[in-house]
């Protein structure tokens, strides 16, 4: 069973506006918007080109003009569905509840569908969301081919390539998915992680282990697999899971994700767990919504039910875990080390957890934690949107810069693979010695024993 005290802020229950809105969309669920516009200082694409029609409330307006002309895919409008980063800050200021997430991926399963993005992009989207994310080793290969190009600067074959990923706003480093070291997935090590501390209530935790993350960061994966252990779970980590179809559902492509959804669940044995546990927030924001994926009659409705009521971000057990707990404290080594936290948008926007990493950090003795100015605000990664949208993603990421320059940060902790690529770009961008570290590699390092 769940501590008793996992309770609150935590949004394992599933938004049945949400779940209707990308199930079946309907005019009257549109409407909702009153039109009162506080979701425009919130709205990153807004306040970059003050256009109406790159807001919330501008986009809904296209999507039900788009209907009401027999769903007619105009190039202003696939544009501006494509152009939203869904960073779901709107959602968060919006007071009618407007489920605006469900509607853009609604409207981008549409044009999907409908084939009528240009030829060059359907080959490029289908290329790295139907190949590379397909499976483990195809991400593998391409993540070593993108290293191996990345550091190879003195070898002139390579040259054309920079250049033209250059031009495309693709930089290999931003995009390299390998960060230093070899690639050792926890799903290849036992399955079942047995609780290394006595003094704490056990609980058994299914670990999801994630894409992207399980690669560029598989070093994160074995750090909440061990940080779990010693807060007292048993965890799970069955092998051979793979991507759990977030990236392809935020990109429209809602087959590939349901088969993908469909996989994942398969692989675990949910009644024998108390919990389903993601280190990524846009993982665990997408898992807890997976009934939204399968329709009323699908036999595998009640499965995503039973599934999705199970997930916690590890933020959040993490919370749980360290409540009323008053001894814990830091390691020399990262003792007056300024610290900040920096809100993935599917964490606090997505699943509205704002005050758990902050309950965690600040439950350690002595730690020096600084809020960081627009914490909540994204800082342009949005899954490829860096890769789609370059020019403007860097923006953005300045504007994160910025902040986390101003107040001295010694490290920023984050807890989302897209989020900390960027971020490490940004930094190494502007010159900044700042670290960036997920939650669970951070409190693995710096917690005493």
């Amino acid at each position: 069973m769940l501590p008793a005290n996992v309770s609150g802020e935590y949004s394992r229950v599933i938004n049945i506006q949400s779940l209707q809105a990308l199930s079946h969309p309907t005019n009257e669920l549109e409407k909702l918007c009153i039109h009162c516009g506080l979701c425009l200082p919130t709205c990153p694409t807004y306040c970059l080109t003050k256009s109406e029609r790159s807001s919330p409330r501008g986009r809904l307006k296209l999507i039900r003009n788009s209907r009401e002309h027999g769903n007619s895919y105009t190039k202003e409008f696939v544009a501006e569905m494509y152009f939203c980063l869904e960073c779901l800050a709107c959602e968060s200021a919006c007071p009618a509840g407007v489920p605006f997430g469900s509607y853009m991926e609604s409207a981008r399963a549409a044009i999907a569908e409908k084939k009528v993005l240009p030829l060059v992009t359907r080959i490029l989207r289908s290329a790295m969301l139907k190949w590379s994310f397909k499976t483990r080793p195809r991400l593998v290969f391409i993540s070593r081919v993108l290293r191996f190009v990345a550091t190879s600067s003195k070898i002139k074959v390579f040259e054309p390539f920079r250049r033209a990923a250059s031009k495309l706003g693709l930089p290999i480093r931003l995009v390299g998915l390998i960060p230093d070291g070899r690639i050792e997935s926890v799903s290849s090590m036992r399955q079942i992680q047995p609780a290394t501390s006595t003094g704490s209530k056990k609980l058994r935790v299914g670990f999801v282990t994630g894409c992207v993350m399980d690669i560029s960061y598989s070093e994160v994966n074995v750090d909440t697999v061990e940080l779990l252990r010693r807060f007292g779970c048993e965890v799970i980590t069955p092998e051979n899971q793979w991507c759990c179809g977030s990236v392809h559902a935020h990109q429209g492509e809602m087959v590939y994700a349901r088969d993908m959804a469909a996989d994942l669940m398969e692989k675990f044995e949910v009644d024998k767990l108390d919990v389903l546990v993601a280190n990524a927030a846009g993982c665990s924001g997408f898992l807890k919504k997976y009934a939204a994926l399968f329709q009323q009659n699908d036999p595998s409705r009640d499965k995503a039910m039973a599934f999705a009521g199970k997930v916690l971000d590890v933020v959040e057990l993490l919370d749980a875990l360290t409540r009323e707990r008053y001894d814990l404290s830091l390691t020399i080594e990262y003792q007056n080390k300024r610290v900040t936290f920096d809100d993935p948008c599917h964490l606090i926007h997505a699943q509205k957890v704002r005050h758990a990493p902050r309950n965690v950090l600040r439950s350690i003795q002595k730690l020096d934690f600084v809020e960081l100015p627009e914490s909540d605000w994204c800082c342009g990664s949005a899954g490829i949107y860096n890769i789609t949208h370059h020019a403007e993603s860097m923006q953005l990421l300045d504007r994160k810069i910025r902040h986390i320059q101003s107040i001295g940060a010694d490290i920023v902790i984050t807890s989302n693979p897209g989020c900390m690529i960027q971020l490490k770009h940004g930094l190494a961008e502007h010159g900044l010695r700042t670290d960036v570290l997920h939650i669970v590699t951070y409190l693995r390092r710096a917690l005493a024993a």
